[in-house]
């Protein structure tokens, strides 16, 4: 079964804000759907999509320094 995650439990594992999370899914940089039947959306984020969206910016080494 899938596991989907709010926009809070994803801003909680990335440490940013939820304002900052949904910006990166209007964007189209992270993966979510709409759960939402009203005017604001209410976004739900696959977590594999999100592991995917972490691993593409992983950090392999520190530049300059």
């Amino acid at each position: 079964m899938t596991n989907y995650l709010s926009t809070k439990e994803v801003a909680a594992r990335l440490s940013v804000s939820t304002k900052w999370v949904r910006a990166a899914i209007v964007a189209g940089e992270l993966p979510a759907v709409n759960v939402s039947k009203g005017k604001r959306a209410v976004y739900r984020v696959n977590e594999g999509d999100l592991i995917a969206f972490m691993n593409e910016r992983a950090v392999t080494g520190i530049e300059g320094g």
